[in-house]
Order: C-alpha cells, then sequence, then structure tokens
C-alpha cells in the first residue's frame, strides 16, 4: 500500500510558458501558456466571460514562423495589470506553415 501523500493537481494536460503574439477580433496580446486543450491569454481590452471566441496566435518555432487559428471558450477571467487574462478552452485549432518575410 503506497502511503506517501501525493499532491492534488487539478490540470489534465501540462502547460508550456510561452509569449506569442495573439488577435482576437479587434483585440490585441499575448499567450502567457499553453496546453494540448487549452490557451491562457493576456488581452488589452475585456471580453465577455463565458464567451465562444476565435483567435489567431502567430509563433515563431524552430521549424519556422507557424500561424494557428483556434476557436473556444472562456472559462475564467481574471483582471492583469492593466489587460484581461482570460483561461479559453480549446475546441478547434489549426496550424498554417507561414514562410519569413524579407
Amino acid at each position: 500500500m503506497n502511503t506517501r501523500s501525493e499532491p492534488f493537481c487539478k490540470r489534465a494536460h501540462e502547460r508550456v510558458r510561452v509569449t506569442w503574439p495573439v488577435k482576437l477580433g479587434a483585440l490585441r496580446g499575448w499567450t502567457r501558456d499553453v496546453s494540448d486543450e487549452g490557451v491562457f491569454l493576456e488581452l488589452e481590452e475585456d471580453v465577455g466571460a463565458e464567451a465562444d471566441v476565435r483567435f489567431d496566435i502567430d509563433m515563431s518555432t524552430p521549424l519556422g514562423p507557424m500561424h494557428m487559428h483556434c476557436s473556444g471558450r472562456v472559462v475564467r477571467k481574471e483582471p492583469r495589470c492593466g489587460c484581461t487574462g482570460i483561461a479559453v478552452r480549446m475546441t478547434d485549432s489549426r496550424i498554417e506553415v507561414t514562410s519569413w518575410r524579407n
């Protein structure tokens, strides 16, 4: 029998801290962290709670720049130093490879 105490973890997927530019309609912001099923965004302005959202992320990767089109649902909002943080559970995403612009 294992008597060792293990900490409880609510998160089902590991999160990776990364800062990439984000566009959500006319709003601009950046990612704070991403996981397999979600993303935390920090935006210039407020969005509605429990809102369905569509947004784009421009990613710099070792393979070159990529653009990800996403949709999801806002599951949490947090005020953040002059911006709004939102946790989004992604329902759909697709990645397109973009070429470097000279």
